[in-house]
C-alpha cells in the first residue's frame, strides 16, 4: 500500500496514457515515410520505431543512414517536424 494513494493513482493513469500515445505513435508513423524539418534544413527519411523519450520518433535519413530522433508535435520556423510524406520523393539528404 502507498503512503501517497492520490498520486500512486496518478502515476498508473500517467503510465496508461502514455502507453496509449506510444501505441498511436506507433501505428501513425512507423515504417511511413517522413520529411524532417528542422532550423538549417530539412530530409526525408523512414521512421524506423517510437523513440525512448515520450513523444518521439527515430528517423532513418534516406541519403546518410544515420538514424535521429524527432519529436513529430514540435515545429520548426512554423512548420511541423516530422509530416509525413504521401508520395516517394528523391532524398535530398539535409544536415543532421
Amino acid at each position: 500500500m502507498s503512503l501517497y494513494p492520490e498520486l500512486q493513482r496518478l502515476d498508473e493513469e500517467r503510465n496508461a496514457l502514455n502507453a496509449r500515445i506510444s501505441e498511436a505513435m506507433h501505428a501513425q508513423f512507423v515504417g511511413r515515410r517522413v520529411r524532417v524539418n528542422h532550423y538549417h534544413g530539412s530530409f526525408t527519411g523512414v521512421v524506423r520505431q517510437v523513440g525512448w523519450h515520450e513523444f518521439s520518433v527515430v528517423v532513418v535519413n534516406d541519403v546518410t543512414g544515420k538514424a535521429s530522433q524527432r519529436w513529430p508535435l514540435n515545429t520548426s520556423n512554423g512548420r511541423p517536424d516530422v509530416e509525413l510524406v504521401d508520395s516517394p520523393t528523391e532524398p535530398d539528404g539535409g544536415d543532421v
